[in-house]
């Protein structure tokens, strides 16, 4: 993997995975969406995932290339 592009949202979990995350339904979540590419560009890895919005933080680190 060369690159990936990361997208997170906030929302609220459906039922079944307020279930699975074990918090109360209408509680926040963070939804990533995640594809990641090798140095031709070609997709090698497409992700999505659900984390409960209690328990997590996002830290990014931001680079200029020149």
């Amino acid at each position: 993997m060369v690159i990936a592009d990361e997208v997170v949202e906030v929302g609220l979990p459906s039922a079944e995975e307020a279930k699975l995350l074990r918090i109360a339904e209408g509680s926040p979540g963070f939804f990533f969406t995640r594809t990641s590419y090798v140095q031709s560009g070609k997709p090698v890895e497409h992700v999505t995932a659900t984390y409960r919005g209690d328990r997590y933080k996002i830290v990014n680190r931001l680079t200029r290339q020149d």
